[in-house]
Formats: structure tokens, C-alpha cells, sequence
């Protein structure tokens, strides 16, 4: 079998006819990108280049096409943009709509979740469970589907970035912010509750704040909620983990959740919403991440209170995170939308996303001039032509490797988040026997 050609030896011819197998530009389109390359284009490479600057190609769509690669580029009536990074289920994409030429973010899961009817049967159940969710603090399931042996979810694209990276980036919140995202995601909450739809795996990295230009009612930036109604789906998907992203899901878990690994019920959300907002007044989860005294510490140990890191915090607001993080079920709020009604007073009544510094470049999308590849060197030239959509990406396209907006968008389709039950389950089995010995040791 020949060997693949590399993007160095490619010919301009080779390059164009390659971009005429993907079918990413229609025989027009291609005519006129061909006609309008600089007088001195040679090659493949310096063609790739000039269509990604004038937004005929996305980076990724050129690199694959350098890799030889003219195929995985349409998913049923989606076209494949760009990476946004490794999700729990999968590889996560931007695409864009055919028809409606609509961008959304697109996950895939691999090859071996859907091997049975079994598995098929038990993701389109909840997504179309899950999909029924209508909410504005909500991150919608627009589609799922599949083609060949592979599943994929199709999720609203959105522009931001994840709680946990504005809080990494920027440090504690003020105590106004801090509260008014707590009460957006309060909202999408009560939403998914009432329809009986609890998260059970609830985190800063799926809590989503929009970018300025995605604002909501009143200016305010609107906060999103992902993966709400998909805790089932993630454990049936999730069935290997890192141990340190369990470790650190596990901060957010709560105490009645670290002996039943599956539960989900709203109880769960709101204790899971307190440690949210206190990371996000404090610029710390609760507890510690690590493995064994993290989960001992959720079931002994008490957090420091929010007041003494923050004695600017109002005492309405420190009562309310207490009452958040109670061990007992019983004893927290009662309800998401109780917990709106305690926020209100406290958030802020205009917050402007032009206060929200991202501290992130410019969103990936199509013509994008970020990505990876052989423009910027990730992408091999040899393997299987859908590697780049498998789930177990080479070591060159891991997650970190992914282009900074990949890595600060990638929640949008599954980021951290989606399967921390799972991942929190293999801790939990792990350390299970020594919390129950520390248990019955304090019990007596």
C-alpha cells in the first residue's frame, strides 16, 4: 500500500482535488476559490493557508485535507468546523447545520458505546428525554442520531467560557456577580426539576457564562446550565476515567451521593449549587480534591465558612450557602426556586458582560485561523481517516493540546461534567470500605 502523501508533497492539484472528494465547497464555490489564490501558489500548503484566510476552510478542514484526509467532515446533515476537545462521551465539535446553517456544538461517542441495541435504545431515550428541556439558563439537546456505528448528541453551540474557568482565571467573584450566576443557574434548575429532570453531577465546568454579545434579558450575560437530564446517559457512556478529574468532580458531589454513586434528585443539585457558589466567592471548592480525605471530609468534615474567607460576603448570602451545603437533605432549601427568591436581593441588577473579562482569543469557527494541525503541527498523516472523530484521540490531539477557545468552549458539548458520576463512582468504589470503617467507628 502506497504510502500517504505528507502536506509538504502535495500539489496544488492533489490539494484542490481532495477539497472536491469532501464535498465541503460546492463545485462553484471551488471554482471560485481556485480563481482567486495568489498568482504564485504552488503547493497544497500555501493553498490550504489562503482558503482558511478568506473563510472558505476552517484550520481543521485544512489540515485534515493536508492528512489526505477527504472524508469525516459530514455527520448526517451536520458539516464538522472545528475541535472543541475531549468530552466525557467523546470528540467534540463545532458543526454547522446543512439547511438551516445553524452552528451547534456535536459530540461523538465512540464506536464501542453503541455496539448493542441495548446502548442505542438507552441513548436516544434520554435524549430525547432530556431534549424536551426549554429553558434560557438551560444548555438545549437540539438532536441525537447516528450514522453507521456511531452516535452523536447534538447540543446548542454556546460562545463563553465555563464558571470554573472565569473564576481559575480571574479569582473570586464579586459578591453580586457571584449571586446573580447562582440565581441564572437557580433558574435552569427549578426548570429541569419540574419536569422531574435532576442534574447529579453539577459543577462549575457546566455552568456556562456567555461572552459579550450573547447577552440576556436587561444586558445581563446569560448563564447556562449543560447537561442537564443526561446523568443516566453519562454513566452508560463513561465507562473509563481519570482518576484525578473524578478526584476533583467529587468536590461538588453530595455526602448521600458518595454511597450511591447513581443518585440524582434535586437535593443532590442544590447542595452541589452551594459548593458552586461558594467556589465562586472564594476562588476554592469547599474541600480539598483529594481522593480519600476529600470524600472523608464530605462525610466528617465541615467547610470553612464562606464568611471568614469572605467577610465582605452578606450574611444572607453566607446563611444561605450554609443552608446549601447541609449534610442532611432535609435541611437544605427546599426547592431551586426558593433558593432564586433568597438570591435576588443579593445579585446584581444590571451585571454588563463587558465586566466579564474572558481573558480568552476570539471563538473558533469557520475560517477561524486557530486550530491545530499541519498548519500549526498536530495532525498525522497516516491512520484511520475518522481517527480525528474517535474518542481516544493521539497523544498530539489530548484535550490540553486543544487551541485555547477549545479548551474554554469544549463544555459546551461535555466538557467535565457530563460523566462525573461515573468518574466520581470508580473513587468512590475505590475508598468506599475505609469511609464506611471511619463511619461506624465515629457511629460508636
Amino acid at each position: 500500500m502506497p504510502a500517504t502523501r505528507t502536506s509538504d508533497q502535495l500539489d496544488l492539484e492533489e490539494f484542490l482535488a481532495a477539497v472536491r472528494r469532501s464535498r465541503l465547497l460546492t463545485e462553484t464555490e471551488l471554482e471560485r476559490a481556485a480563481a482567486g489564490l495568489p498568482a504564485d501558489t504552488r503547493t497544497g500548503r500555501q493553498a490550504a493557508g489562503h482558503l482558511v484566510r478568506v473563510g472558505a476552510l476552517t484550520r481543521f478542514q485544512a489540515d485534515r485535507l493536508l492528512a489526505g484526509k477527504a472524508d469525516g467532515f459530514h455527520l448526517g446533515p451536520y458539516v464538522i468546523l472545528e475541535p472543541l476537545g475531549q468530552g466525557k462521551m467523546g470528540r467534540a465539535y463545532t458543526a454547522r447545520h446543512r439547511t438551516m446553517n445553524r452552528l451547534v456544538a456535536v459530540e461523538i461517542l465512540p464506536p464501542d458505546q453503541s455496539r448493542t441495541a441495548a446502548d442505542r435504545e438507552a441513548f436516544h431515550r434520554e435524549a430525547r428525554a432530556a431534549a424536551r428541556l426549554a429553558h434560557p439558563n438551560l444548555v438545549t439537546v437540539l438532536d441525537a442520531d447516528e450514522v453507521g456505528d456511531r452516535l452523536y448528541l447534538v447540543l446548542e453551540y454556546v460562545d463563553g467560557a465555563s464558571l470554573d474557568e472565569v473564576v481559575r482565571a480571574q479569582g473570586p467573584l464579586p459578591v453580586a456577580r457571584a449571586c446573580e450566576y447562582a440565581r441564572q443557574a437557580a433558574l435552569g434548575l427549578a426548570h429541569a426539576h419540574e419536569k422531574g429532570m435532576p442534574h447529579g453531577g453539577l459543577s462549575p465546568a457546566a455552568v456556562l457564562v456567555g461572552r459579550p454579545g450573547g447577552k440576556g434579558p436587561a444586558g445581563k450575560p446569560t448563564v447556562k446550565v449543560l447537561n442537564v437530564g443526561l446523568t443516566r446517559l453519562a454513566l452508560f457512556a463513561a465507562k473509563t476515567g481519570d482518576l484525578h478529574a473524578a478526584a476533583a468532580a467529587a468536590e461538588y458531589l453530595a455526602p448521600e451521593q458518595l454511597t450511591a454513586a447513581d443518585r440524582a434528585d434535586p437535593a443532590c443539585d442544590l447542595y452541589a449549587l452551594g459548593c458552586i457558589l461558594y467556589f465562586s466567592l472564594t476562588g476554592r471548592p469547599p474541600r480539598p480534591a483529594g481522593v480519600a480525605a476529600g470524600l472523608l471530609l464530605h462525610q466528617l468534615g465541615e467547610a470553612t465558612p464562606v464568611e471568614h474567607l469572605r467577610p465582605d460576603v452578606p450574611p444572607g448570602v453566607a446563611a444561605l450557602v450554609r443552608g446549601l451545603m447541609a449534610k442532611d437533605p432535609a435541611a437544605r432549601p427546599r426547592s431551586a426556586a426558593e433558593v432564586v427568591g433568597h438570591l435576588t436581593p443579593f445579585a446584581e441588577s444590571s451585571l454588563d458582560s463587558s465586566h466579564v473579562d474572558f481573558a480568552l482569543p476570539p471563538a473558533a469557527g469557520p475560517g477561524s485561523s486557530g486550530g491545530a494541525g499541519f498548519l500549526s503541527g498536530l495532525h498525522a498523516p497516516d491512520g484511520n481517516p475518522f481517527a480525528d472523530l474517535d474518542a481516544a484521540p493521539a497523544a498530539a490531539e489530548g484535550p490540553d493540546s486543544a487551541p485555547p477557545e477549545g479548551r474554554a468552549l469544549r463544555r459546551a458539548a461535555g466538557g467535565p461534567g457530563l460523566g462525573v458520576i461515573a468518574l466520581a463512582a470508580a473513587i468512590i468504589l475505590a475508598v468506599g470500605t475505609a469511609v464506611a470503617v471511619v463511619l461506624r467507628s465515629v457511629a460508636h
